[in-house]
């Protein structure tokens, strides 16, 4: 409990000195930034957009894929860790409201084009906590510790290097991050909570509790989006329009965000989904179930995000936030109730046919033997 208490002092004054100090660090952010993108030419710019794709669902595939494979509950826990990063940070960019460095400063290229707000970097909190949670489980699974630290310790570098670059973020932004990502990871891996969600299959009270906390979370995130009127600097819309093309306000940036904030009804489905799966036959590990797990992950996580773009793009307030949760509950359910259910189907139901064909061929040989003895 130390160490969780530790890191949200460490988070809590870290919030403060940027609301305080954000010009200042605004300013000394976009000096990096403009020195970095000093160095642009065609392939960085392809391979920083390719690392930044990467970095921001690589651990939720990585956990979705662990869990459809048949380790359920350390796949939830790095679901839990990666998608609850996504979700706080969208709850604390609306509540922030802070731009983004091309936003603001003309001077700075916006590579990619995010509509949301900055503060703090998403890709860090979620990318941060999956890898921390994924990570420390890793470690605790064998040696070679130093390698495996310092393959965590590129990721995170990569990630923040990557999120500057492209003008997405300033540098405090990232740190910021890091340093809830930190958090999340360890209260997710804080031995009672660690336990708690091992009970999740077989005990209701636990399901019960996580939907209270789910929903307080979602509600704090709706009456944020309504009542918090974020600060909105016209240039904001005019360095955008130049950069990108297309129009920017306020509310396309707050729906944006309430968006990721969502995704705790994400996280709730899939609790739900594990409880009604309970203790079915796991699948045979083989590198088929890993390839067939990884595409059906990816698809529902894709159909969720253009499902989300088309909810946002066609319905209004109400029916808006009503959709995105309802469609962010269901597709936690199907992740972790359906999807297993037809995987084992798909992949279970092909082993008796394969175990009986060769019980019929060991039956073959031994007739042929006996005949021989005779």
């Amino acid at each position: 409990m130390g160490c969780v208490f530790l890191i949200s002092l460490i988070a809590v004054f870290l919030t403060f000195l940027q609301i305080y100090e954000q010009e200042r660090l605004e300013e000394s952010s976009r000096d990096l930034t403009i020195w970095m993108q000093s160095f642009r030419n065609p392939i960085f710019d392809i391979f920083f957009e390719i690392i930044g794709e990467i970095t921001s669902v690589c651990c939720i595939v990585i956990a979705g894929t662990l869990y459809l494979i048949g380790n359920r509950e350390t796949g939830l826990i790095g679901l839990i860790a990666s998608l609850f990063g996504v979700a706080l940070s969208g709850f604390l960019k609306i509540l922030f409201g802070h731009p983004r460095p091309f936003w603001k400063y003309s001077e700075i290229k916006g590579i990619q084009c995010p509509e949301d707000f900055g503060t703090p970097s998403a890709h860090a909190l979620s990318a941060g906590a999956g890898l921390l949670v994924l990570g420390i489980m890793w470690l605790r699974s064998g040696n070679q510790n130093s390698k495996k630290v310092m393959i965590m310790l590129c990721g995170l570098m990569i990630t923040a290097i990557d999120r500057i670059f492209l003008g997405a973020h300033f540098y405090f932004q990232v740190i910021l991050g890091y340093i809830f990502a930190g958090l999340v990871a360890s209260i997710v891996l804080h031995p009672k909570v660690y336990a708690w969600i091992y009970k999740i299959p077989n005990d209701i009270s636990v399901v019960i509790k996580s939907h209270i906390i789910m929903i307080g979370f979602i509600a704090a995130s709706i009456i944020t989006a309504f009542y918090r009127k974020s600060k909105w600097n016209d240039s904001w819309s005019i360095n955008f329009q130049v950069q990108c093309g297309n129009e920017l306000t306020v509310n396309d940036a707050v729906y944006e965000n309430f968006t990721d904030a969502a995704l705790v009804c994400l996280v709730a489905g899939m609790i739900m989904g594990l409880f009604i799966l309970k203790e079915k036959e796991k699948p045979k590990f083989s590198y088929g179930l890993v390839f067939l797990s990884m595409f059906f992950n990816v698809g529902i996580m894709g159909t969720m995000k253009v499902s989300d773009i088309l909810i946002i793009k066609f319905t209004d307030d109400f029916w808006r936030i009503l959709l995105i949760c309802t469609l962010h509950y269901c597709c936690g359910v199907i992740h972790c109730y359906l999807t297993p259910v037809i995987i084992n189907f798909l992949h279970i139901a092909k082993t008796p046919a394969k175990e009986f064909l060769k019980l019929q061929e060991l039956e073959k040989c031994e007739i042929i033997e006996n005949k021989k003895e005779l």
